[in-house]
């Protein structure tokens, strides 16, 4: 098992999520292109992306372990004074799992669909006038 110290870990789940976000929210177009075409492209495109970046599995980090700081606190009561000490309980490090492949994955897919003359579009009206061949009304 691979861990990956805690200021790489934010800043490849910042990656991944970034890369996981743009890959899901954009609607792809090409002038004349068809519904079919697209996803013929779309599965020939991540068929390559994967065979080129597989599955990378890694452990990382995401908080060390620590100790609960100990602390005595005490109430005045009428039968005097009543003190306990709390805290000093561990709590282990907590680990997450990402694909470390995941970011390259996602600009080979897209490169390879920008390759194949499909576009990228920022919505479903936007993707339709570029299939159409014109460009969308705004």
């Amino acid at each position: 098992m691979r861990l990956v110290p805690p200021a790489t870990t934010v800043s490849l789940a910042l990656r991944l999520l970034a890369a996981g976000l743009v890959a899901g929210c954009t609607y792809w177009a090409k002038p004349g292109g068809t519904p079919a075409q697209l996803e013929a492209a779309k599965a020939r495109c991540e068929t390559e992306s994967f065979a080129r970046f597989p599955q990378s599995l890694q452990t990382v980090l995401i908080s060390a372990g620590y100790v609960t700081p100990i602390r005595t606190e005490c109430h005045t009561t009428p039968r005097g004074q009543h003190c306990f000490t709390v805290g000093g309980e561990y709590v282990p490090p907590a680990y997450s799992t990402v694909d470390a492949n995941s970011q390259p994955r996602s600009s080979a897919y897209r490169s390879c669909l920008l390759a194949g003359g499909w576009q990228p579009a920022s919505s479903r009206e936007e993707a339709e006038a570029i299939t159409r061949g014109g460009r969308p009304s705004r």
